[in-house]
């Protein structure tokens, strides 16, 4: 992984829609397009990965699509980063992160913003469509419409000098219920995930407001130590409690790469407050 470079502001006036861009310096594609975007603007831009513990996001908005290859994992980072900018940047949006899956071929953009009503507004001036470039028809577009969750937990040591995010893991469940996702989500967190596991820098388990699905939104240090955890006997534990309670169903993990994240301009990332 290239060595981390410190983000630097770009002045929001000079920014159409509004924002800082974060390209992951680790990412080829979040280099590229960051290269790219300091040519059009004159500056410096690296950055990292959106806090996602902060205290003044309310709710996430997340939407996954297939783009098959890539080629067009690219077109979608690019068609999307081109769609965000050429909007003014939304009250209530803390931070938009697209990126790309270490499969070569899914996508997800994760979007923080301070409460419902404000995505709702910007949804009803400019269509809740998240990601661009994978198919523009009706029915392609209605698919990518994004889950709402809320953040419900957090485990891990958290961000260091030594403990840097270098891609994120995001296993996905299907439950039957409010009460099934808290319950799973406490379980787990209180029996084998209560143990550290090497390169995992924090897991953030967010539950839907829907009352139908868990996403587990995990840090890593390198895409090495998520695939040999894969394999631990933490991890192993872990999905043998998840098959046995009732209500709860596996859907998968895909691994992505951040390829780009813009946050909200002029803002001050609030203080944390232990949890």
């Amino acid at each position: 992984m290239a060595p981390r470079t410190e983000a630097r502001t770009v002045n929001a006036a000079e920014f159409p829609g509004g924002g800082e861009y974060r390209g992951e310096p680790g990412s080829e594609l979040g280099t590229e397009l960051g290269a790219e975007f300091n040519a059009e603007l004159g500056t410096e831009s690296l950055g990292e990965f959106p806090d996602i513990t902060r205290p003044d996001a309310g709710v996430a908005l997340v939407s996954t699509r297939h783009a098959g290859s890539p080629q067009a994992q690219r077109a979608a980072a690019r068609a999307t980063l081109a769609a965000r900018r050429a909007l003014p940047w939304p009250d209530g949006l803390l931070s938009f992160s697209f990126y790309t899956g270490t499969d070569g071929a899914a996508v997800m953009a994760y979007a923080q913003w301070t409460h419902r009503g404000a995505s709702l507004r910007h949804a009803a001036a400019h269509g809740p469509v998240m990601i661009r470039g994978v198919g523009e028809s009706d029915d392609d577009l209605a698919r990518s419409e994004p889950l709402v969750f809320r953040r419900y937990r957090t485990i891990g040591p958290g961000r260091s000098s030594t403990a840097v995010p270098a891609c994120i893991a995001t296993p996905l469940f299907d439950v039957d219920g409010p009460e099934r996702q808290r319950t799973i989500i406490d379980t787990l967190l209180a029996g084998p995930l209560a143990r550290p596991l090497p390169g995992l820098v924090a897991a953030h388990f967010h539950f839907s407001t829907c009352g139908t699905r868990i996403l587990n939104y995990a840090e890593w240090t390198s895409e090495e130590l998520h695939e040999r955890s894969l394999h631990s006997a933490t991890l192993q534990e872990a999905g043998a409690t998840t098959r046995a309670t009732p209500g709860v169903r596996g859907v998968g993990c895909p691994r992505y790469r951040l390829a780009w994240s813009l946050a909200a301009p002029g803002a001050e990332r609030p203080a944390r407050t232990p949890e």
